[in-house]
Formats: C-alpha cells, structure tokens, sequence
C-alpha cells in the first residue's frame, strides 16, 4: 500500500526553523544521479511539482522569503522538511538560476514510507542555513 504524497509531505515532527546547508556561488555543484537509490538529509519533500518550483523561487529571492514561503507551504500541508528520506531520483525539474548564487534544485522522485515507495517532489537547497 502507498501513502499518498499529501499526507507525507507534513509530518507532525519538523522542525520549528529547519537547517538546510546553502551552497555558495563559488562552491562547485554536485550533480545527482538519476535512477540511484540514496539517502539525502534536510530535504524538503512537496505534493507538486508546481509548490516545490515556488519554494525554490522563493530561495533566489532571498533569506525571508524562502523561510515565509517554506512557513505558508508547511502549513497548508502541501511542503515538509524531513531529517531524512531515501530516494530515488527519477527526473531533474528545475534548478535555480546561477544569478541567485544558490543551488536549490526540484527533482521528481520515488520516496520511501516505510518500506513502500511513493510518487513526490523532493527540493535540495531551498531553506537558509540557520
């Protein structure tokens, strides 16, 4: 049985103010390999595709916009923030503009619930180092 992405992407345990690491301008960028089974931290999990875009967006505009955006998100059930899931990612979506100076990323992924794997949105990047 599969839990649906909603009901997953909020858990009740997160974080007040989560701590995700930024990568700065000048750090080289990882590239992640599609089709890999792998265990990411601090990853922030969505229901769409549309909402973990707007996260991101979020990030290339700034510090409190990606924390308010993040906050709106959580709230309405729709974006959670996870210490760690494992993955599989199946597709890159969106990757933030090199103009931002961060790497915040959308990929399509299957995620693990507890055994099950499940269709989601998993974004690298997007919330500010505390």
């Amino acid at each position: 049985m599969l839990l649906s992405p909603a009901f997953a992407a909020a858990p009740d345990l997160l974080d007040a103010e989560p701590v995700v690491p930024t990568v700065k301008a000048t750090a080289p960028i990882a590239d992640y390999a599609l089709d890999t089974e792998m265990v990411v931290r601090n990853w922030v999990l969505c229901v769409s595709a549309t909402m973990a875009e707007e996260l991101v967006h979020a990030r290339e505009s700034g510090i409190d916009r990606a924390r308010s955006t993040y906050a709106e998100l959580n709230a309405a059930k729709a974006c959670g923030q996870f210490s760690e899931l494992r993955v599989i990612l199946r597709e890159r979506l969106y990757v933030s503009s090199a103009e931002s100076g961060h790497d915040a990323r959308v990929f399509g992924a299957l995620v693990d619930f507890a055994g099950s794997w499940a269709a989601a949105y998993v974004v690298y990047g997007s919330l500010p180092e505390q």
